[in-house]
């Protein structure tokens, strides 16, 4: 009897086990449902009671930690995140959102170094453009009120197959003369031909006030071919405009300009406005 008895509360233990597990199961994937569909704060209602027991679980924390950032739990988000990370640094979500978390702090260097350190990582296309746009937000909180200029440069060397952007074709054929084939001279066909350029430029950013700036930059590139030297291109580019920031929303409206010139002879040149949000 004694051992019916052992057998029966062992067999009550293993199935109450389970039970816990499956409940378990089930509140990580009902919060990973409710946070996919954007209902973070009943999320967090589901899973802040269970906390306590399931800190230290990264699949609950890492969770929570997201749930809890979506309603301004921006605190209890990172301890959540930092239980995740401290089990496993190479989660990448985990990474990122604690960036996110420091973001909303006010911590803009720990963001920034998380946000970094999620893209080393390797992640997806879309997931790398998200990124940038926080990393873009970060320079916007700490260069607010500052006069930025920002610069660069750039060489290439390359090969081009098709240097003058001409046809492969040694001849046409004209439909208005019989489809008579017509030659094209050889300089006018696809010419093959190494070539190198140098690029950079500078833009600006000064502050009117909290919200408003006046912004501008000049960039150019020239590029020479080692022997079709008469498609040599040089390009510059110009804008002045101002910028109005409004919370997360950027406008701005610029002049802009532009000037090509192909074998030291004007090409081409283009004023307009742009306007983005």
């Amino acid at each position: 009897m004694g051992l019916r008895k052992n057998r029966f509360a062992l067999v009550f233990t293993c199935a109450l086990t389970a039970f816990q597990a499956q409940a378990a199961d089930d509140l990580v994937r009902q919060g990973a449902d409710l946070i996919k569909a954007g209902k973070g704060k009943a999320a967090y209602e589901l899973l802040e009671p269970q906390e306590e027991a399931r800190a230290g679980d990264k699949d609950f924390d890492l969770l929570f930690g997201i749930a809890a950032l979506d309603v301004g739990q921006n605190t209890r988000a990172i301890f959540a995140l930092e239980r995740v990370l401290a089990v496993e640094p190479g989660n990448v979500r985990a990474r990122a959102e604690i960036g996110r978390a420091y973001l909303a702090l006010g911590e803009t260097q720990a963001a920034k170094g998380e946000f970094q350190n999620a893209k080393k990582m390797g992640v997806p296309p879309e997931v790398e453009q998200t990124i940038d746009r926080f990393l873009s937000a970060v320079d916007r909180v700490e260069n607010a009120g500052k006069t930025v200029v920002r610069g660069y440069v750039e060489g290439t060397i390359g090969y081009d197959t098709n240097v003058n952007a001409g046809p492969a074709r040694g001849g046409i054929a004209v439909p208005a003369f019989g489809n008579a084939v017509f030659v094209l001279d050889p300089g006018s066909q696809a010419t093959e031909d190494w070539f190198a350029s140098i690029g950079g430029g500078i833009n600006f950013s000064v502050p009117v006030d909290a919200q408003m700036a006046i912004v501008g930059g000049v960039s150019g590139s020239q590029r020479w071919n080692q022997d079709v030297s008469t498609m040599d291109l040089r390009n510059v580019d110009a804008n002045i405009g101002s910028s109005y920031t409004d919370g997360k929303d950027v406008f701005s409206l610029a002049l802009q300009a532009n000037t090509i010139v192909v074998d030291n002879n004007g090409y081409r040149d283009a004023v307009g406005y742009s306007a983005q949000w």
